[in-house]
């Protein structure tokens, strides 16, 4: 992954170098066939961070796909939350692919 698509001043606090994998998907099974995703953890200026990742493979852009992508976070935030109940909830980044 590379800081290509992100601005220049938000690129700028990542530590690429600690950049890695998180195992699990966080889209519907019922849209798995139209969606990939991938969840990045990576050391910033403040702490971890997320960048998300999803991939859609259709052929028009759906118009409620923020909500979608919003309820893919929650579940980012949700899952993280179960694993680490205290301390700051980290930033996610989304970045969708059509």
């Amino acid at each position: 992954m590379t800081s290509a698509r992100l601005p220049e001043s938000l690129a700028a606090c990542f530590d690429w170098s600690t950049i890695r994998l998180v195992s699990g998907s966080f889209v519907d099974e019922a849209l798995a066939q139209r969606f990939t995703d991938l969840l990045f953890e990576v050391d910033t200026s403040i702490g971890k961070a997320f960048v998300y990742l999803l991939a859609e493979h259709q052929s028009y852009n759906h118009l409620r796909m923020p909500l979608r992508m919003s309820g893919y976070m929650d579940r980012i935030w949700g899952r993280f939350d179960k694993q680490h109940p205290r301390g700051p909830v980290p930033p996610i980044i989304p970045l969708l692919i059509c």
